[in-house]
């Protein structure tokens, strides 16, 4: 489990999400999803899709609130992810969700799962 420390989640909804996790364990699964768009090459947003007015599908669950994972993926995320990503990600305070979802379908193959 990965969450936050400012985060509320009732008990009965991580035994629910840990449920879920359960059914897909080569999966990332979460309670919060986002869509990566690209506009242009090169050029993307970061859009909530429930609250666009486009249907977007999500790609993305948010890391800290309330995530289930592997944790073998916390070791492949420090010691084999590429350098410039986490470089990135601790220069900028953000964007560990998105190298976190894409590190594990990049390996997997598989999609992230709304919990």
């Amino acid at each position: 489990l990965s969450i936050d420390d400012d985060m509320e989640v009732q008990t009965s909804e991580l035994e629910w999400a840990f449920g879920v996790a359960r059914q897909f364990p080569a999966q990332i699964t979460g309670f919060f999803p986002r869509t990566i768009v690209t506009r242009s090459p090169g050029n993307y947003d970061y859009v909530i899709p429930h609250l666009s007015k486009r249907d977007y599908p999500y790609n993305v669950v948010l890391t800290g609130s309330g995530t289930f994972f592997n944790s073998r993926w916390l070791y492949v995320y420090s010691h084999e992810l590429p350098r410039k990503v986490r470089d990135y990600v601790d220069e900028h305070f953000n964007c560990e969700d998105i190298a976190f979802n894409m590190m594990m379908s990049n390996v997997t193959g598989l999609p992230p799962v709304l919990s």
